[in-house]
Formats: structure tokens, sequence, C-alpha cells
């Protein structure tokens, strides 16, 4: 028990495997350490390049898609007849 918070026990680390509640620190570093591993192994800025044309070089229906979807970020109103 804290002494400062006796109605308040102490936090233990969790046993392995055990739930960690919100802001899991294990969940954390698994994550991070998988970003640090793609961003060795590949090159973001050109995936994101590479991403970018072949969007460019997308279909109409695509690219519809795409600004229907920016559309509703902004709060804009879609065309009648599309959801």
């Amino acid at each position: 028990m804290d002494p400062k918070q006796p109605n308040k026990p102490d936090r233990a680390a969790p046993a392995p495997g055990g739930n960690e509640g919100e802001g899991n620190r294990t969940a954390d570093k698994t994550y991070r350490q998988g970003v640090e591993k793609f961003e060795r192994e590949n090159d973001p800025e050109r995936l994101a390049r590479q991403a970018e044309e072949e969007l460019d070089e997308s279909s109409p229906e695509t690219r519809r898609a795409d600004e229907a979807g920016k559309g509703r970020l902004a709060g804009t109103k879609l065309p009648d007849g599309e959801r």
C-alpha cells in the first residue's frame, strides 16, 4: 500500500501476458519496434510518391470516390444520389 493513499494498492508490473490496460507499454514498444524496422527496411518517402503516382493513374471512378471522401472531411455536401 502507498502510505500517502492507504486505500490504493501499489502498482505492480502485470504478470507476463497479463492485461496492462490503457497505456499498454508492451503494445507500444512492439508497435514502435515495428515502425522502426519498416523504416530501416523501406524508403517510406519513395513508397508515398509511388502511391501518389498510382492514384494519379487511377480510374475516374477512383478519383470520384477520393473527391467524395475529401468532401466529407471538409463538410461539403455530396451530389444527389451519392452516399
